[in-house]
């Protein structure tokens, strides 16, 4: 799965950074006749190997593992 993005986020009280990377597969909807691809659904995980993010919105995730919601750095 080929990296879309990568960014930093911090923990709600303001303890901990982390370095997250979000990657897609792509789904394929080719025919016999055409190839073709829509995007699939992005999967964030932290780049430590601390675990994955649930998206709560489009700035705020909380840590899988640990339950810790962490929010985008601007």
């Amino acid at each position: 799965m080929p990296v879309t993005e990568t960014f930093r986020v911090r923990e709600v009280d303001g303890t901990r950074e982390y370095l997250v990377i979000a990657t897609r597969a792509d789904i394929s909807t080719s025919t016999l006749d055409r190839r073709s691809f829509l995007p699939g659904i992005s999967h964030y995980r932290l780049a430590d190997g601390g675990g994955s993010l649930s998206m709560v919105d489009n700035d705020t995730f909380v840590i899988i593992r640990t339950g810790t919601r962490v929010r985008r750095i601007a």
